[in-house]
């Protein structure tokens, strides 16, 4: 049996996942925050607050509405620039960034020392993207993965709150916490 999701769950746990993020980054700042120089900690500092507004407002960074006009500016711009055939234009959607890349590379110095987390970042920032791109497809081919792509972000939402609440354990609490949480996976 199928689950139905409905908008407004998606953007909850979109949102969720996002704020999860923003902790989870938190903390890894925090271990390594003394090594950071003065330019790299306003840098990251700022990449926390684009994730807290990605997090209140993820429509605002993905939804067609919001994102495809320029998006395929980008990519008319680039097949002009590169003199591309037309029968070979679809390889430009390849080439230029998604909206999701802006949103990756505004956030990524939030993710000093944590190419794990960074990569997990981008790999969540594409699903809401597909997901959103999908579900406002024209056609049935790209509103199809609407469901499926809801229960990735579901799922990957709650881990990820999983974690961020690990994180915000209590300090003599959260060893204990880890280590359970390592056998979940």
């Amino acid at each position: 049996m199928q689950k139905e999701f409905s908008e407004e769950k998606v953007y909850s746990d979109i949102k969720s996942g996002f704020g999860s993020f923003k902790v989870l980054a938190k903390a890894s700042l925090a271990k390594r925050w003394k090594d950071l120089s003065r330019s790299q900690k306003y840098d990251a500092g700022r990449a926390l607050v684009k994730i807290a507004d990605v997090a209140k407002y993820p429509e605002i960074y993905f939804s067609r509405a919001a994102t495809e006009k320029d998006y395929m500016n980008r990519i008319k711009n680039w097949i002009e620039k590169n003199n591309v055939a037309p029968e070979n234009a679809k390889c430009a959607f390849y080439m230029v960034w998604r909206p999701s890349d802006y949103v990756v590379n505004d956030a990524a110095n939030a993710f000093w020392y944590n190419a794990d987390l960074r990569s997990a970042f981008y790999r969540f920032c594409d699903l809401v993207q597909d997901w959103e791109y999908g579900r406002t497809a024209d056609g049935e081919k790209g509103r199809s993965s609407f469901t499926f792509l809801a229960e990735k972000i579901e799922e990957k939402a709650k881990d990820l709150n999983k974690q961020a609440k690990i994180k915000q354990a209590n300090i003599f609490v959260r060893p204990i916490k880890e280590f359970l949480y390592s056998f979940q996976k």
